[in-house]
């Protein structure tokens, strides 16, 4: 492997892994995001339940 082969290679290889590190950041990104969106749902959840229970022992 001469110098010019070895450059392009290694550019290659450069490229391929900042690419894989952007996809990597990027699912990183929608995990988040969907953490986030079930984190609001189970508070959703609860209050309903709680709400409910309350209610229930009210009504008894």
């Amino acid at each position: 492997m001469d110098l010019q082969e070895f450059e392009a290679y290694y550019r290659e290889e450069v490229a391929e892994i900042l690419n894989q590190l952007q996809s990597v950041i990027t699912l990183s990104n929608e995990v988040e995001g969907k953490a986030s969106d079930i984190g609001r749902s189970i508070q959703s959840l609860s209050h309903v339940v709680e709400t409910f229970i309350t209610e229930q022992k009210q009504q008894t």
